[in-house]
């Protein structure tokens, strides 16, 4: 191997290379990049059903998401948002409370740096949907 080929990443690496512990984790990775993909896939056709009016099936692909404890903040602000609109407090409060607890959760797990903020804009959220019913 050259210099070039070994600046420029252009090295064949073989499968028997790996330990059985770094294939164990690159399996890993990937099973979760897939689930991941799945949850971010929902909320895409989500909000395309939205802009086609078929909120319904909307709701139905984002309520999954949040039932999955999906670590991004879409699903919980779209479905707060139809719910208010459809004045279903009720359901507005228990995804709002939902966020909060999985936000909360992140804090501690996550090395993401928006995870405060949201958790904050969701807890502001809730209070304001509590006095305004």
């Amino acid at each position: 191997m050259g210099l070039f080929d070994w600046l420029f990443g252009n090295v064949e690496v073989k499968e028997e290379d790996f330990s059985k512990e770094l294939k164990d984790e690159i399996k890993k990775q990937e099973i979760e990049d897939k689930a991941y993909s799945k949850l971010v896939n929902r909320n895409i056709k989500g909000t395309k059903h939205e802009k086609e009016g078929r909120v319904d099936l909307a709701i139905k692909l984002y309520e999954k998401n949040i039932n999955d404890n999906f670590d991004g903040s879409h699903p919980y602000n779209r479905l707060a948002i139809i719910y208010r609109k459809q004045k279903d407090y009720h359901n507005e409060i228990r995804v709002l409370n939902k966020a909060i607890e999985v936000f909360s959760n992140l804090m501690s797990t996550s090395p993401r740096l928006d995870i405060e903020t949201k958790l904050e804009k969701f807890k502001k959220r809730l209070e304001k949907s509590k006095t305004a019913k």
